[in-house]
C-alpha cells in the first residue's frame, strides 16, 4: 500500500502478480482480485497518468482501507481453517 497500485505493478513480476491475485482470492477478497487483474491487463484503464493513479489508489484503498486489514483477514481465515496452511517448522 505504501507506494500505491502503480508502483506495485511497476516492480512486480507477472508471476508474482498472478500469485497475489490467487492469494487475495483465497482470502475471499474477490473484488480486489478482479480489480488487480483488470488494472494489470488494461481493462481498467488504458494509460497511467497522475490522475488515473490517484483514482486507482483511492479505489484500492476503498477495498483495503489499511495494511492491517490484510493481516486481520489472514488471522481470521487461519483461525477458521488452520489445515489450509503449512505447519510451522522449528
Amino acid at each position: 500500500m505504501s507506494g500505491g497500485v502503480y508502483h506495485a505493478l511497476e516492480y512486480v513480476k507477472p508471476e508474482e502478480l498472478a500469485a497475489a491475485v490467487d492469494g487475495v482470492e483465497f482470502f475471499g477478497l474477490l473484488d480486489v482480485a478482479a480489480f488487480l487483474q483488470a488494472v494489470t491487463d488494461g481493462r481498467e484503464l488504458s494509460s497511467w497518468t497522475g490522475e488515473t493513479e490517484l483514482i486507482v489508489d483511492l479505489r484500492y484503498g476503498g477495498m483495503i482501507p489499511r495494511d492491517s486489514y490484510l493481516m486481520d483477514r489472514f488471522e481470521g481465515i487461519l483461525g477458521q481453517r488452520p489445515a489450509d496452511f503449512a505447519p510451522l517448522v522449528p
